[in-house]
């Protein structure tokens, strides 16, 4: 497992991506529901953009393919907060 990953933040049809490889413990604001840590920032890309235009009905699917791979991990944020349209915030520990 890497030390950082490109994290995406998924709250609702929301998904943000990190601007830069974090490791944790880090926050982000608003809480979302998930956070998916990729090893790749190109891959985190194309999921950022395939969770961004898929129906939402898709996004368990996708979401257990995932889970099943040792190189992706994926948080439930506790106390996750309601979705918001302003920018996502994130920081470092």
């Amino acid at each position: 497992m890497a030390d950082e990953y490109w994290f995406l933040a998924l709250n609702g049809p929301s998904c943000a991506m990190s601007a830069f490889p974090l490791r944790k413990p880090f926050d982000v604001f608003p809480r979302p529901e998930f956070l998916i840590g990729f090893e790749d920032e190109e891959e985190a890309r194309r999921y950022q953009q395939l969770f961004l235009t898929c129906p939402p009905e898709d996004l368990p699917k996708h979401g257990a393919m995932l889970r099943a791979r040792p190189d992706v991990i994926i948080l439930s944020v506790e106390d996750s907060e309601p979705r918001t349209t302003g920018q996502t915030v994130w920081v470092q520990h």
